[in-house]
């Protein structure tokens, strides 16, 4: 599964809708957080993007490599 800006459109730190993208950087305006792309993934249940060293999604699913 590959993550792209398109799919995430919350903050996986702090689950805000605001966010802006920076070429391949994404910054959240809430908690003004920068997310780089590569360093999240899409659950492979749900599809909620969060960082990838999350070890679990709220679903409840476990964390997975981005494909």
């Amino acid at each position: 599964m590959t993550v792209t800006a398109s799919s995430l459109e919350r903050c996986p730190h702090c689950g805000a809708p605001d966010i802006v993208m920076h070429g391949a950087q994404v910054e959240c305006l809430h908690c003004r957080k920068e997310i780089r792309l590569a360093d999240l993934v899409a659950c492979p249940r749900c599809g909620e993007v969060r960082l990838a060293s999350t070890a679990t999604c709220e679903c409840g699913a476990p964390a997975g490599p981005a494909t």
